[in-house]
Order: C-alpha cells, then structure tokens, then sequence
C-alpha cells in the first residue's frame, strides 16, 4: 500500500508575517473606538491587533455554522458539535480575555 503524501504548510512570506489581519466591521468598529479614546503603546496596540483577530475569526467561525447548523453527525449518526462552533467559542473567549486586560492596562494608568 503507497504512503500517502505529506502534508507540509508553505513557511509565510515576511509580507504576510508583517500584514495585519483584515478585520470584519464588529471588530474593527472596536479598534476604532478604542484608539479614540486611549493613547496606545506599541505592545498594547499589538494585544488590541490580536482581541481584533479573534474577534474576526470568531465571525467567520459562526458564519460556517450558520451556513453548515451547529451540529453535524459522527460515524455512528450521532450528532456532535460542528468543529467551527467549538473554535467560535474558543476565539470569542480569547477576545473576552484579551479585551478584558487590555482595559484593565488602560484604566489602571
């Protein structure tokens, strides 16, 4: 029986390491906002690039469950989580927790 072939990511380019992220409106209304407001440090801009991130992702995320339903079936038929829900999840606490202590950062200065 042949080997099946390896699946190896193509390393990023330096461009695409550099570009920021295109963010969806709900979070780069967010950013926006934000940078409004508050004077940003070059690391606290970067952790408020990353809450914008997640939040996007999240966005696709549910816009696949949206499309696909929030469950699909197992080999058995029984139904389970969608894997993109599960993510959804995940990026949305990650931009709770980030946003959460970026403005702890902001109001305690």
């Amino acid at each position: 029986m042949p080997k099946a072939p390896r699946m190896t990511p193509s390393k990023p380019t330096k461009a695409a390491i550099d570009k920021p992220m295109a963010l969806c409106r709900e979070a780069q209304e967010t950013i926006d906002n934000i940078r409004r407001e508050w004077q940003l440090t070059p690391p606290v801009a970067a952790l408020l690039q990353l809450v914008g991130e997640a939040v996007t992702k999240a966005a696709e995320c549910e816009a696949v469950t949206k499309r696909e339903g929030m469950f699909i079936g197992d080999a058995k038929g029984a139904a389970k989580p969608h894997p993109a829900a599960l993510l959804a999840r995940d990026y949305r606490a990650q931009a709770s927790t980030g946003l959460q202590r970026l403005l702890a950062h902001l109001e305690g200065r």
